[in-house]
């Protein structure tokens, strides 16, 4: 089961830590606590990288030879607390020999809609808004 813990370090940073004791700096990027990432950055962070593998994964399925992958993930954020997400924008850059568009296109909706536990758990106030670029090998 997925786990995590978060043991406060000093200031407003946290030392934050997964089932496998990887861990990851965690800061309010106030003050003396301007190192670490901001949790709500850290959340996109999450979002990139469970559809970066689901995406890879699904790419592999479909035969399609990907060479490089850069996901670009922006946030809105309401300007109330608790300062939720409004709108979330993603910018898949793919690279790859002969990549077909349609595949990386349907690659990328069941990576966002049908297979990523952490797109899957966001609100539906939420609007996800997605763009790919196929780039050369």
């Amino acid at each position: 089961m997925p786990s995590a813990r978060v043991v406060w370090i000093e200031h407003n940073a946290f030392l934050g830590t997964d089932s496998n004791q990887h861990a990851t700096l965690v800061s309010s990027q106030q003050g003396e606590a301007a190192y670490g990432v901001k949790p709500t950055e850290l959340f996109l962070i999450s979002l990139a990288s469970c559809t970066a593998v689901t995406f890879v994964q699904v790419m592999q399925k479909k035969r399609q030879t990907v060479t490089a992958l850069e996901i670009e993930v922006e946030g809105t954020q309401n300007p109330e607390p608790p300062w939720q997400f409004e709108r979330i924008r993603t910018l898949y850059r793919v690279r790859g020999v002969e990549l077909d568009p349609e595949a990386v296109a349907r690659s990328i909706e069941l990576a966002e809609h049908k297979y990523c536990s952490v797109a899957a758990s966001l609100s539906e106030r939420v609007v996800l808004e997605t763009a790919f670029e196929v780039l050369p090998a």
